[in-house]
């Protein structure tokens, strides 16, 4: 078995100090006021440890209630499992990103593996994301018309995997003030978080994966790390010699200095934005999918599930849409035939 290259991102750990010591001279001298004095701090401050006492056992109780009562719903639904995964997904979330909201964010190279990477982590209960978004590579919201290809995808009435956007939608989008705003007005209203079938605990999706090739290109990475302070991001990539045939069969060109140019960055925002960024190597991924996803997933704050492989979750979102159905379908993972060409 290979080596797997893309465990490359730092450990992330946790701590601090521990409480200090203070160390009070023994050589004391109470006076009978100062006596009284502290019997009556002591009398008052045994009063409020009664009282917090009471509060706690009474919190507790509580806890032990909301919790049965849930075990009992989770119980006649069948739907634990995905509770569980989904207030793991919160705690993840809240430790990990500022930018509320929006998971993840995939990129790499076009034609490396981002689709397939993207495809299987909208799997997860209650994320979702469109085939591409695109919209941070705009210097504003008010500019997002300028950002092309995206811009036109996403308003195309029944495009698969897209947000579907209407004039008022692109609007609403526009008059926000910065990227945080408008992700929040974009999950709002678009097709995409309003129409899709998911699980009883998450009607429908809340979360988004924002997944766009062009974001790792030098000239946008590190400006879009700044704007999504905290969100994890997976690059994906792929042999120089490998894109590089691939890019040519769509008559597109790769050159050895801008797939360095763009690595190099990678690995320095790597080291400048620590726990951030995890690199997927494709042959890692076609050789070992279920240990890396397990990794991705991880990486985002999501629980994996080896069903995922073959768009089960996916394909229950789009239920309801048929175009998009067959474009899911397309994405079930089959050894070899998936290996990004």
């Amino acid at each position: 078995m290979s080596t797997i290259k893309h465990r490359n991102t730092g450990i992330e750990s946790a701590g601090g100090a521990s409480p200090s010591t203070v160390h009070r001279g023994s050589d004391t001298h109470t006076s009978p006021s100062s006596s009284s004095f502290f019997h009556a701090m002591f009398t008052k401050h045994r009063i409020r440890l009664r009282m917090s006492s009471v509060a706690f056992i009474f919190f507790i109780s509580l806890e032990i209630l909301r919790n049965t009562v849930i075990q009992v719903r989770n119980d006649k639904s069948g739907n634990k499992d995905h509770l569980v995964d989904s207030q793991i997904q919160i705690m993840e979330q809240s430790k990990r990103s500022t930018f509320d909201g929006l998971r993840a964010i995939v990129t790499g190279f076009e034609h490396s593996g981002t689709t397939l990477i993207g495809s299987l982590l909208f799997n997860a209960p209650c994320v979702i994301g469109a085939h591409e978004t695109g919209y941070l590579v705009s210097d504003s919201p008010i500019q997002i018309n300028d950002a092309k290809p995206w811009f036109d995808w996403n308003v195309q009435k029944l495009r698969p995997m897209g947000y579907r956007l209407v004039h008022s939608d692109i609007q609403a989008m526009k008059n926000t003030t910065n990227f945080f705003d408008m992700y929040q007005v974009l999950r709002q209203r678009s097709y995409l978080f309003n129409d899709l079938n998911d699980e009883e605990h998450c009607p429908k999706p809340a979360e988004m994966i924002d997944k766009t090739p062009r974001y790792v290109y030098p000239k946008y990475f590190e400006r879009i790390l700044k704007r999504t302070p905290g969100v994890p991001v997976i690059v994906t990539q792929k042999g120089f010699d490998k894109l590089r045939d691939s890019w040519r069969r769509r008559k597109g060109s790769m050159t050895q200095e801008f797939y360095n140019e763009t690595f190099d960055n990678v690995n320095k925002m790597i080291a400048k934005y620590p726990n951030r960024i995890l690199i997927i190597h494709e042959e890692d991924l076609m050789a070992h999918p279920d240990e890396v996803m397990a990794d991705v997933f991880h990486h985002v704050g999501l629980k994996w599930r080896t069903e995922y492989l073959q768009m089960e979750g996916l394909l229950k979102k789009f239920v309801n849409d048929p175009e998009s159905t067959k474009w899911v379908q397309g994405w079930k993972f089959t050894a070899g035939k998936h290996s990004p060409s």
